[in-house]
């Protein structure tokens, strides 16, 4: 989420190198939500180790890189073809109208349409608020055609608790979501999660944003 209250740290965001990528998964296994196995384009955020210390003087770095320190990690992959969410008929009829998508099965939804995804959005739990998931996503827009051949559109799908879920749908938090904040639409329609996840967050909401050029 995005704290519009505090100020932006200056976030760099790249692919990650092959040395990289245990970082970036020691990172996503510590701080997401989500368990299980972590596969596709890792990209990274660095933010400047001295300006981190100026609004979070507690802050320790888990893996740096010259004067830059790991801050964030977004993983990219091909559009999700073991479900067919809900939220996708709100990019088909806004973007699609021909096609009819109950007739395809779900490999050939994600190809016509050219999805990507964003399955993981993990930042340091001490660095909310300064723009650091709202970089990673637009990197995620912005290296989806060349990490991704074919992407047209990037989807998000995350998990939230009713009345966290309710509000993002009525737009009473929208400039608290840091997905909306980096250009994302919010589908007006979420769906249940039949096994909640132990921290309450038991629906599911979808997003999608057309790649960055």
């Amino acid at each position: 989420m995005l704290d519009t209250l505090k100020p932006q740290l200056d976030i760099t965001c790249r692919s990650a190198a092959a040395f990289e990528r245990d970082a970036a998964r020691e990172l996503i296994r510590r701080v997401h939500y989500q368990e299980g196995q972590v596969d596709g384009e890792f990209i990274l955020a660095f933010a400047e180790v001295g300006a981190i210390k100026v609004l979070e003087p507690e802050f320790v770095p888990n893996c740096n890189s010259g004067t830059l320190c790991l801050v964030g990690a977004a993983v990219l992959k091909r559009g999700m073809t073991h479900g067919n969410p809900k939220g996708r008929r709100d990019l088909a009829e806004r973007r699609f109208p021909e096609l009819k998508v109950e007739r395809l099965r779900r490999n050939e939804i994600v190809d016509k349409m050219g999805l990507a995804l964003i399955s993981r959005v993990a930042v340091e739990p001490n660095l909310h608020g300064y723009g650091v998931g709202r970089a990673l996503a637009q990197e995620c827009r912005r290296q989806a055609t060349s990490l991704v051949p074919g992407s047209r559109y990037v989807e998000v799908m995350t998990s939230q608790r009713l009345r966290d879920a309710q509000r993002l749908i009525k737009k009473e938090n929208a400039a608290s979501d840091f997905l909306q904040a980096a250009g994302f639409r919010l589908a007006p329609i979420f769906t249940r999660i039949k096994q909640p996840r132990r921290d309450g967050r038991d629906r599911r909401l979808y997003y999608w944003a057309s790649i960055i050029r």
